[in-house]
């Protein structure tokens, strides 16, 4: 066959399989950029779930079809991996194996999001759309709770009202928020338009008075966490940034002190000067600290409800119906070995986002690093006084986890960067 026959034939099968590869990129980027801007609005958490895995059947399918698929594990992989094999071990000495099993199934599913986000997106620019996406949502699900906050038609300080808005629960919203918190502030800083900048900034104060109005102490201890962090990573690169952190510390202060004198003296009395839920806690972390003693090893199953099968019926100090820190929570469960493999997960997340900060402080990639840093740190004070670390929050966790990795790999795996974005005057 002649050769020019032989480059006719394979026009037509490169803009199929070009076809393909844009169709492929389109789905995953529109279909993540949905699902982050509708991941907190509670009633939307099935729907979501199946979205979810849908997509992730797509765009197997797609690259199955050219034979392009690669999943890039990340530098996450191995602990994950053992995690979940040594949870999965587990359930044949577990309280009640069903239950562990069911759980383990459910944590196996939500892992697949940081593993697909990492190997399906393929460019900044996604990454961007993503950030911005999750940005939004974040500001409708803020503003949603403050107006609610504000239209109560009675004094807040008369009744027992911590704002949820539509996560379904103060503990959920307010851990959404912190979550989040941080890429707000990233897309305020890479963004061109004053406009939007100033967006995000009101955005930023709508997410703080929406965390006063959550009334969740863990939350407020995770903020300023965070901004101990940013301080502190800050003060030997940029004396300006420190001296932001630390304004916004005071900011945090004086609108404590702003909050009207009824509502801020019921504020103190049932939520900052209230020991009777740290009691709450003690008491049930000393019958964690029992049950680890106990099984050291293989713990008593996963899932945090299998705490209920240690409690007694008439128990001789109140006590919660599960353990409510979620490292504490993973030795009871999983024994010291699982809370060993979880440990090591966190940590190496941390140290692989704060070697890219440190790598690229002041790009893109950097800024994005440390934004899933002060998000993970505040999840870890999150969830030391309490175990939020399930449902959607894990979903969004792998999420923006997933993000950093994209920046941190090239095409089909290789361990260079991805294609950057295309380059912005600063006019545009």
């Amino acid at each position: 066959m002649p050769t020019s026959d032989i480059a006719e034939g394979s026009q037509p099968d490169a803009r199929v399989g070009s076809a393909i590869q844009t169709l492929s990129e389109s789905t995953v980027q529109y279909g993540l950029m949905a699902y982050a801007f509708l991941l907190p609005f509670a009633k939307l958490n099935h729907v979501l779930e199946y979205s979810f895995l849908a997509l992730v059947i797509v765009w197997v399918a797609l690259k199955a079809s050219r034979r392009t698929l690669s999943v890039h594990l990340t530098a996450l992989g191995v602990p994950i991996l053992l995690f979940l094999g040594w949870v999965l071990l587990t359930t044949a000495f577990a309280v009640d194996p069903a239950y562990s099993f069911s759980e383990w199934r459910k944590s196996a599913t939500r892992v697949v999001m940081l593993f697909f986000v990492a190997s399906a997106i393929t460019d900044e620019r996604q990454v961007r759309n993503i950030v911005i996406a999750l940005v939004l949502g974040c500001l409708v699900q803020a503003a949603g709770a403050v107006f609610g906050s504000l239209s109560l038609t009675v004094p807040r300080h008369t009744i027992q009202y911590r704002e949820g808005g539509w996560t379904s629960a103060s503990q959920w919203l307010s851990t959404y928020l912190i979550m989040v918190l941080p890429f707000v502030a990233l897309a305020f800083r890479f963004e061109r338009r004053l406009a939007l900048r100033w967006g995000y900034a009101l955005g930023a104060i709508l997410i703080l008075i929406a965390l006063l109005f959550s009334e969740t102490r863990a939350a407020w201890a995770a903020l300023l966490v965070q901004l101990a962090v940013v301080g502190t990573l800050s003060i030997k690169r940029s004396g300006a940034a420190a001296t932001v952190a630390g304004a916004l510390a005071l900011g945090l202060v004086m609108l404590a002190t702003a909050v009207p004198g009824p509502w801020r003296d019921t504020l103190m009395s049932r939520t900052l000067t209230n020991t009777s839920t740290m009691e709450l806690r003690f008491n049930t972390w000393k019958l964690a600290v029992e049950q680890i003693a106990a099984r050291p090893i293989t713990g008593l199953g996963y899932g945090r409800h299998s705490f209920q099968h240690v409690i007694p019926e008439d128990p001789p100090q109140p006590l919660h119906t599960h353990v409510h820190n979620t490292f504490l929570s993973s030795a009871v469960q999983l024994g010291l070995p699982g809370f060993a493999l979880l440990f090591w997960i966190f940590g190496r997340l941390l140290r692989e986002c704060f070697h890219s900060w440190r790598a690229n402080a002041d790009g893109f990639e950097g800024q994005l690093a440390l934004a899933v840093l002060l998000s993970v740190a505040g999840v870890i004070v999150r969830n030391f006084f309490d175990d939020m670390f399930v449902g959607t929050i894990v979903y969004l966790f792998w999420l923006l986890v997933g993000l950093h990795f994209v920046l941190k790999r090239g095409p089909l795996g290789s361990s260079g960067p991805v294609r950057e974005a295309s380059k912005v005057s600063p006019k545009q």
